[in-house]
């Protein structure tokens, strides 16, 4: 069985989040039979109120004891997300792939798990090597550069050329879970050394390539984090305004917020030296969201 996997608990945005994304995979999935959409959650209620109690939809209810415990000594939220995987290769064997809230399918997923099912991990993209991508990556190595860590009865240091990957999406065979178990241990080495809110994506970037060659998920699911703030507003007007209608034609509508040229055009911006965007910005030229029409 393909699985797609989501977890959605505290702040209503998170479920108006959810809720787009699951519209937005129905609506490219031509057969449903074929995957089954598992949400760990807290608060099923909020999601069969938009999309009925009989969307193809399996719920794993999670209190707010569990999710903390999941948080770990080292209280940190993205353990949570590694613990939702861990539980989930244990009781749902099968494909994994799971994925933000903040993302919207445009492509049907059996490919993907056609690749997962070969053995091959997925994430949603690559963001360049620690020493030479972004801003943020060559911070990291500068941080970690020479450091050895202690995880699961193994050292290990952070090499130069580690690919890091966006995990906003993240596959692999339920029996392949022993590598979240490595994951959640490398997690807890680095970010007890270096507690920022990456040390699980760098994590999941050490571990999950070691199942096999990278597949990226870009080209099947938008995962717009760097907009968030702007699109929130968007997706609460959307569904005001669509209230009451039927989940298959709240699906369809999905088509109007697109995010993809956004996400994309303000990483571009943001990606230009300091003086760059000084400049446009004293030209009235700095980055804004586009309209949308809902």
């Amino acid at each position: 069985m393909n699985y797609i996997i989501y977890q959605a608990y505290g702040s209503p945005i998170v479920f108006t989040e959810l809720l787009f994304s699951i519209l937005s995979l129905l609506r490219v999935t031509p057969r449903t039979d074929e995957i089954r959409v598992l949400v760990y959650t807290d608060n099923p209620v909020a999601i069969e109120k938009v999309l009925g109690p009989d969307a193809p939809i399996l719920y794993q209810l999670v209190a707010a004891a569990q999710w903390q415990e999941w948080r770990g000594i080292i209280d940190f939220v993205h353990r949570a997300k590694l613990k939702v995987l861990e539980h989930a290769a244990a009781h749902y064997p099968g494909n994994l792939l799971y994925v933000d809230t903040d993302t919207v399918f445009t492509q049907d997923s059996a490919q993907l798990f056609a690749q997962i099912e070969a053995g091959r991990p997925v994430f949603h993209v690559s963001e360049g090597t620690l020493r030479g991508g972004n801003v943020l990556n060559r911070k990291i190595y500068r941080r970690l550069r020479g450091q050895q860590f202690n995880a699961n009865g193994r050292s290990f240091t952070v090499p130069a050329d580690t690919m890091m990957y966006n995990a906003g999406m993240a596959g692999f065979r339920s029996r392949d879970a022993q590598v979240i178990s490595d994951i959640i241990a490398v997690t807890e080495a680095l970010y007890r050394y270096y507690p920022k809110h990456v040390m699980e994506q760098l994590a999941f970037s050490l571990e999950l390539p070691k199942l096999g060659t990278v597949v990226e998920g870009e080209a099947y699911v938008v995962h717009y984090w760097n907009i968030k703030a702007e699109v929130r507003p968007m997706l609460e007007a959307f569904f005001a305004k669509y209230q009451g209608r039927p989940a298959k034609e709240l699906a369809n509508l999905t088509t109007r917020l697109d995010f993809a040229a956004a996400s994309q055009s303000k990483l571009e911006y943001y990606s230009l030296a300091g003086w760059q965007r000084a400049l446009r910005k004293l030209m009235g030229k700095q980055w804004q969201m586009p309209q949308m029409g809902i």
